[in-house]
């Protein structure tokens, strides 16, 4: 994806934000930009609250291994919030495409250049709210896959695949 493509749908989301504002709940966070970070593995979401208790987000992933390949993921999650204080635990579903592309002559089993499976994941977990402007959260998620028949990402090419992950998070809100 283009640097300058991504940098100008932040900024006009950003610019836009209080589009999307509640009336009457102006200290609640409108946008926000969400990082987690595991050792070659990069998640970036910008959630995007439509009411108080309401958010969607566009998500991109990306990863890579050297000389192997690297691992591309964009998609959505809307979560439903029931904010306590500095808590606000939630429920949520994720909808994503991920896309793998190997680097050539690698090992890796595939007779493919590209690779695309498609994930489905109901979530829940909670933010902790140190100000208005700064949370860090946790989320579990139920994975389900459907596998492009080139891809041995979880082992069953062709098939659908079920499993779990967790996820740590910061968010800094705009």
């Amino acid at each position: 994806m283009n640097k300058k493509y991504l940098a100008s749908v932040l900024m006009l989301l950003i610019l836009f934000s209080n589009l999307f504002a509640e009336p009457g709940s102006s200290n609640f966070p409108r946008i926000g930009l969400t990082a987690s970070l595991t050792n070659s593995h990069l998640d970036i979401m910008l959630p995007i609250f439509l009411l108080e208790t309401i958010s969607i987000a566009p998500a991109f992933s990306y990863a890579s291994v050297e000389d192997v390949g690297t691992d591309i993921s964009i998609g959505a999650l809307l979560r439903i919030y029931r904010p306590k204080d500095k808590y606000a635990p939630f429920i949520g579903l994720g909808l994503a495409s991920l896309s793998y592309k190997p680097e050539e002559n690698n090992d890796f089993p595939t007779n493919s250049e590209q690779v695309n499976d498609f994930i489905l994941s109901p979530h829940l977990g909670i933010e902790r709210y140190i100000d208005d402007r700064f949370c860090i959260g946790i989320s579990a998620q139920y994975n389900m896959t459907t596998t492009d028949n080139s891809s041995f990402r979880f082992g069953y090419p062709g098939k659908k695949v079920t499993n779990t992950a967790t996820s740590l998070y910061v968010t800094l809100f705009f």
